[in-house]
This record gives C-alpha cells, structure tokens and sequence, in this order.
C-alpha cells in the first residue's frame, strides 16, 4: 500500500491532502522521516507516526441512509433543526456524509471513513452519474419545459453541464421527472427547474453512480454496506 493512502485512511481525508501534507510535512516510517507520497507501507507491519502520534490503519466502514426532507447535511445544527447524524447508529456517528443533499431533498447518502471514495464522490472531476425523481406540479406545456432541461440551462453561475432529463408518469396534479446529473452544482435541480417554469413539489435522489438507493430502505433509515457495494457508486 502507498503511503499516501494508509495516512489518509488513518486521518480520514482525501490521497490528495495526504499527497500535500506528506510533501509539506513529512511523516515517520519507522523511525524515518519520508516525503514520497509512493513510499511502499505494510499496515500492521511498519510504524508510521504523524505530528508525534502513531498512525493505525483503521477498519474501513460504509453506510448509506434514505435521508428524509427538513434534515441538514451537517454535524451543527442551524436554527433548532435537526441533521442527518441525528438518524445515525452510535457505531456510524464518526463517519463522514461523502456528498450532501439540502435540506429540502431526500433519497440516497452515503457515509465512509474512506479518504480515497470520498475524494471519488465528491471531487467534480469524475462525473459520476447521480438520478433524481423529481416530482413537479403538472401543466398542459410540461413537454416544452422538459426539452428545454434536456439542453443546457442558464443558472444563477452560468451554464449546466447536458442532463438527461425525461418525463414519467402523472399523478393528479403532479407529474414524476427523471434527472440524470454527472455535475453537481449546489441546488442545480431546483435552479434548472425554476429557469423551465416548473414548481417542485419533491426531490429524491435515487442512484449514485451503479450504487440505487435500496426500495425496502425507510426514509430516516440506513445499514452499513460492503466495500464492494459501496464502490459501486464510484462505478
């Protein structure tokens, strides 16, 4: 294993922050100060330290949570309300959401001690496909509204990245669209549907990357996962 992996996964951040703290700071291996982030390291076996402490390769966890609307995406609560480590197990509190929904959206999130599928998720540049239900209040030109989505749009910091966007099924008053993203500009889904004329009624994220939010998982409700599974969302 390289050393900038095992320092992240010890400190819970990204290979790239390890990269950068290894090349600024150095680490101990074994009694030996190293700032190559590619040094060779056997968890268990070799004694690496960092700021004068011993550095343990931790057990890898992963969880995924339905998160229910009116939760935020935050370890502090603002204004009384309350956040999604509210809904988390004692035994998933100290890992960290790899993406966020706001406060208004529910559906899939997942939460790791993983540095390296953090920065997978998370960082722009691999442009993972996440999908949305999004449920919008119907009108007889929902058609025009919806290829209007499927090119990009103009938002409040430019132009969205292409979206597939296709229309499901009505229901009363609604209708059901399918968003499909590989960017993730902060609240894209709502600005892109204020620009098309389309009230939103609800927001579910469902899939990240070849990773679905489970049909039998509550919302508020979430399990631990397998590395392979949660993976799948780098996919």
């Amino acid at each position: 294993m390289r050393l900038n992996k095992f320092v992240g996964a010890c400190l819970g951040i990204s290979r790239r922050k390890a990269d950068s703290l290894i090349l600024e700071n150095g680490v101990v291996l074994n009694g030996v100060i190293t700032k190559d982030p590619g040094t060779p390291v056997v968890p268990g076996k070799d004694k690496v330290a960092y700021s004068g402490k011993a550095l343990y390769f931790p057990d890898t966890k992963y969880y995924i949570l339905n998160k229910p609307a009116g939760y935020l995406c935050s370890r502090m609560s603002q204004g009384g309300k309350p956040t999604i480590y509210d809904l988390l197990p004692e035994e998933a509190a100290g890992l960290d959401s790899a993406g966020r929904l706001d406060l208004d959206s529910s559906g899939l999130l997942i939460f790791t001690n993983d540095g390296e599928l953090t920065q997978l998720l998370t960082h722009p540049s691999h442009g993972h496909e996440k999908e949305y239900i999004v449920e919008v209040k119907w009108f007889p030109r929902i058609g025009e509204a919806v290829e209007k989505l499927n090119s990009p749009v103009t938002i409040e910091d430019g132009y969205t990245a292409k979206a597939k966007v296709s229309l499901g099924k009505k229901t009363g008053a609604n209708a059901a669209l399918s968003f499909i993203l590989t960017t993730g500009h902060k609240r894209q889904i709502r600005m892109m549907c204020r620009a098309a004329g389309l009230m939103i009624v609800s927001l579910t994220r469902i899939r990240t990357g070849k990773l679905p939010l489970p049909a039998n998982l509550p919302s508020g409700k979430g399990r631990f996962i397998t590395r392979k599974e949660a993976y799948k969302a780098a996919g």
